[in-house]
């Protein structure tokens, strides 16, 4: 079975190379510091205590808790208890354990009051009978069902009890001891159970462990595995953890994971984790493989089964408040990939994991918390953060400032506005100036550390310099006195001397702002342009000029002349072009004739008419930079998902000059104090179940 070796193999590596490092970690490592909320009765939960939490198929989230049975449906929690009189409710309210079966009924386990049927389409509970041989349950711990329809019940006494064929049409069977069904299950204090999807039912004893199959009306045994380690050793119980997508089955002891393969039953690895202590009950593997649990000082551990990864995670609540209580009984993340944690009387701890795909960069004392993204290159190789010409996607992950900015200090120079490129050789064309002389153009070579003053236009004033398609620069120009008047030079980075030289034909500034604030090349190689006086195109080997503008009397004109941003479309981008404006919203353009057929505003669901950036990701959605949030928006659907503060942003407000794609796809965009990366690679999305558990949002993993 080489697919079993390999996914063993990376198990093995991660469990002993990773392990030990966390259980040292906890106490150690800086944790990732993440914001959470605490979901209380203030919030509608009938008590805080939290034995057990499920997600039903219609989307529905269930907490049993010891005071009621509730349902939350995204907006509102329903609380399930006993109504005197009716024995359509349920018989008790110290709820203890869930499972939803295949059919879709929900069954409810009690502490004192037995078990139950839930009937989504009545609304009715049905209190299961028992076998008068069976005497009063102790209290139900966990349910299960298996793939033959048979319901397993494991009460506090360690005894194992069953409904047979349960999931069937029809009258209910009664609930009995599972020893006086099958003769052959004669258990010694049951500490864990699962029933894997190949039908057989594992079994976790004090001492041991048994797996067992369905042949004909009986079970066979196919494992008696004996436990090699004492059980007065541990503090916890022992537990059974699915890990499914790996066909593989976690018998998690405090330090030591035995790893089962569900197909053979063999033991595939026997693992020392030193410095952690869990059981099966408190962790849950997602649907990213990735295992979390509890660790020490109230933090959580992340390990990713796939890549052996490790995080420790710090959740806190607002204004940095720790989370009450020590210890988690239930854990489930749900299909929006938000976290859920029942405590031991505190309530739900709800932790949006997707705040993680927004990493922020916060420069808090310096200039650069306003500055803008610079691309040195047409491919996104280098960002840096003008002002201090920052590294943002450094290959060492440091951010440092590039050494032009030393050289610039020394001759008494600053950068020009925001622009700088890097030609094929490795150095930075920029323009620079003091306040005694005017900006000129200048190269800097990295590894001599020279800054050399380059000969251009002398009636000219540099005012920003962009990367083009080959070993050539683009230098935009004005004159003093002159500043309507603005030149494209091009500029042989080789030879250091002028190619063509292009003449706007018409203004391009609007009051302090950039001159050109977007700056893109298309496939034929027409360099377009976001400007104070609407988009200008360059087709430079012919030198003909395309200008759009905004004109009240056409509806099929760019909706504003401030643009501030522009992304050729995913699908058609020889054909498309989006056009992001300030006030006006965004559109789509036709590049032949200027003419927009798709006009996006806040009656269309942007947060805001302010399109301070538009980026596309790895699957051809847009992500807009607004004054209220970063929005994705799906060109192909229309649909629309506006990330706030809530979501995990710093900051709703987002500027100019502020998006940028760097070559592995990675996704930069600047608000007021920082910056954002959306990891547009892993932003997939779905439709969400019936009954969303987060307000309707769209799913995004």
């Amino acid at each position: 079975m080489p697919g079993l070796a390999h996914t063993m193999r990376r198990l093995l590596i991660f469990f002993l190379f990773v392990g030990p490092v966390i259980g040292v970690s906890f106490g150690q490592a800086t944790p990732k510091r993440v914001r959470a909320e605490l979901i209380t009765v203030d919030h509608g939960l009938p008590q805080g205590l939290i034995w057990s939490i499920l997600q039903d198929q219609q989307g529905f989230l269930w907490f049993a808790t010891k005071d009621g049975l509730a349902r939350y449906d995204g907006y509102e929690y329903r609380v399930f208890r006993n109504i005197p009189g009716d024995t359509t409710s349920l018989a008790g309210n110290h709820i203890t354990a869930l499972l939803e079966d295949s059919l879709g009924f929900l069954w409810v386990g009690t502490e004192q009051d037995g078990l139950h049927r839930y009937d989504h389409r009545t609304g009715r509970f049905v209190r299961i009978k028992q076998d008068p041989r069976l005497g009063p349950l102790a209290g139900i711990v966990s349910i299960e069902s298996d793939t033959h329809g048979d319901i397993w019940v494991h009460e506090y006494s360690g005894g194992l009890c069953v409904v047979p064929n349960g999931v069937a049409a029809g009258p209910l069977p009664a609930l009995r001891a599972a020893a006086d069904h099958y003769s052959k299950l004669e258990l010694n204090a049951l500490r864990s159970m699962c029933a894997t999807p190949n039908g057989d039912l594992w079994l976790l004893e004090q001492d041991e462990l048994s797996v067992w199959a369905r042949k004909n009306d009986g079970l066979v045994e196919r494992l008696r595995w004996k436990v090699p380690w004492p059980w007065v050793e541990f503090e916890h119980p022992p537990g059974l953890l699915r890990h499914a997508s790996a066909g593989h089955m976690l018998l998690v002891w405090e330090k030591r994971v035995v790893v089962f393969d569900e197909r053979s039953v063999e033991v595939a690895d026997t693992l020392e984790l030193p410095g952690l202590q869990f059981r099966g009950s408190e962790l849950v593997i997602d649907a990213q493989d990735r295992l979390w649990g509890e660790g020490l000082d109230k933090n959580w551990f992340r390990m990713d089964l796939r890549t052996g990864t490790t995080e420790v995670i710090k959740p806190e609540l607002e204004g940095g408040r720790a989370l009450p209580g020590t210890g988690f009984l239930a854990w489930i993340m749900d299909r929006t990939g938000v976290v859920w944690a029942g405590t031991s009387g505190y309530g739900l701890v709800k932790y949006r994991s997707s705040i993680e795909r927004f990493q922020t960069f916060r420069f808090q004392d310096s200039p650069i918390q306003h500055s803008a993204i610079v691309a040195t290159d047409l491919e996104g190789r280098e960002l840096l953060v003008h002002e201090e010409l920052m590294a943002l996607n450094a290959t060492e992950g440091v951010l440092k400032s590039i050494a032009v900015i030393d050289a610039l200090d020394a001759r008494g120079l600053e950068p020009s506005w925001g622009v700088c490129a890097r030609d094929p050789s490795g150095c930075y064309w920029l323009g620079g100036g003091s306040q005694h002389e005017r900006d000129g153009l200048y190269v800097f070579d990295p590894r001599t550390k020279e800054l050399l003053s380059v000969p251009f236009a002398p009636e000219d004033e540099v005012a920003a310099v962009y990367p083009g398609l080959g070993k050539e620069v683009w230098i935009l120009s004005n004159r003093p006195g002159e500043k309507d008047r603005n030149w494209l030079t091009q500029v042989d980075t080789r030879t250091r001397t002028t190619l063509q030289r292009f003449e706007f034909p018409g203004p391009i500034r609007s009051g302090t702002y950039r001159e050109i604030a977007c700056w893109r090349f298309a496939s034929d190689s027409t360099i377009w342009m976001a400007t104070g006086n609407g988009v200008y195109g360059l087709e430079a080997r012919t030198g003909n000029w395309s200008h759009y503008m905004h004109d009240d009397q056409d509806s099929t004109s760019i909706p504003g002349n401030e643009v501030f941003s522009l992304c050729f479309d995913p699908d058609e981008p020889d054909k498309f072009m989006w056009v992001g404006t300030e006030g006006k919203g965004m559109a789509r353009m036709d590049l032949r004739t200027g003419q927009c057929d798709h006009t996006i505003t806040t009656e269309q669901g942007l947060p805001n008419d302010v399109v301070y950036g538009i980026l596309p990701d790895a699957h051809n959605n847009l992500w807009i930079g607004t004054n209220q949030g970063l929005c994705r928006f799906d060109p192909r659907t229309g649909a629309k998902k506006t990330y706030t503060m809530a979501d995990g942003i710093a900051g709703n407000e987002f500027n100019r000059y502020s998006a940028e794609a760097s070559a592995d796809g990675l996704l930069y965009f600047r608000r007021h104090g920082g910056h954002h990366l959306v990891r547009s690679g892993r932003l997939l999305h779905r439709s969400g179940p019936i009954a969303h558990p987060d307000h309707g949002a769209e799913v995004v993993e």
